[in-house]
């Protein structure tokens, strides 16, 4: 199994999109969470090595589908690229990332079941993977945004039924307090010794950055050091949390319509979960 690593405790990172979605850049049930009910998060995504057909064991991070269309998909750039902004792992002999050695499976819940899991289950070849241009320099915390563009629209969205769901971006979100929910196939226990075979769930407050950052400003050689900027937002809940595996899934809520929106990409962070903001 490829794992995906969280340096730290995981953050949300607010989804930075840079001019646009072509420039820009969370297996137990998610710690405290509960199982989804099947098939009703098919925005998610998860990655995995080619055939992927054990995702159990093939796949490492996730990701979410974009609205309108479903073939964007956004992701953490550190499921894909190192420190350096070069392939993680690295290929051998190239310096280009191989996409084609990775799949997107769609509609999955779970991953022990073969690729016809559903009827809406697919998948889908990986055209390009683009991270953003700033990741290599605050690695994993500012910039840890990937954008993945699909060869294909899943099969349920573009037959036009929307059986497959997509999240809207809400870059604008800014509510301390609100519930929103993570998703993923991401470590149950905070050893990282369980790995859950159906998707999970957890509920999690969103806090304000000034908060999350007095939880975890440090100070090193007498200067005090604050690890939370702008372009994250940090969620918690007493005994909740992401983590290892959960990485690059989605932070959402639904709004009055019941639209999927997406606040957010899980990232990294200590007990409390950090993501990217978009």
């Amino acid at each position: 199994r490829r794992y995906d690593y969280p340096r730290r405790p995981m953050l949300f990172l607010a989804v930075v999109l840079v001019g646009s979605l072509g420039a820009a850049r969370a297996r137990q049930r998610p710690v405290g969470g509960e199982e989804s009910v099947p098939f009703s998060r098919s925005h998610i995504v998860r990655f995995a090595d080619r055939p992927g057909t054990d995702l159990y064991w093939e796949s490492w991070c996730g990701g979410t589908l974009l609205a309108p269309e479903g073939k964007v998909v956004i992701s953490a750039a550190h499921c894909f690229f190192d420190k350096s902004g070069n392939w993680n792992p690295p290929p051998v002999g190239d310096s280009v990332p191989p996409v084609g050695d990775i799949v997107a499976a769609v509609h999955r819940h779970d991953l022990t079941e073969g690729p016809n899991e559903h009827e809406c289950s697919a998948l889908i070849e990986i055209e390009e993977i683009i991270m953003h241009p700033r990741y290599y320099e605050d690695y994993d915390t500012n910039f840890d945004v990937a954008i993945v563009k699909l060869k294909d629209a899943p099969p349920c969205v573009a037959d036009g039924t929307g059986r497959t769901s997509t999240a809207y971006l809400d870059p604008e979100y800014s509510q301390p307090g609100a519930v929103l929910r993570a998703e993923g196939w991401g470590a149950t226990d905070q050893n990282v010794q369980s790995y859950p075979k159906k998707l999970h769930e957890v509920y999690l407050n969103a806090m304000s950055n000034a908060e999350c950052a007095q939880l975890h400003a440090f100070i090193q050689d007498g200067i005090l050091y604050v690890s939370i900027s702008d372009n994250m937002l940090c969620a918690r809940a007493p005994g909740k949390d992401g983590c290892v595996g959960d990485s690059g899934g989605p932070l959402v809520y639904e709004d009055e319509d019941g639209t999927t929106m997406l606040v957010g990409i899980t990232s990294w962070g200590p007990a409390d979960r950090k993501s990217t903001r978009l």
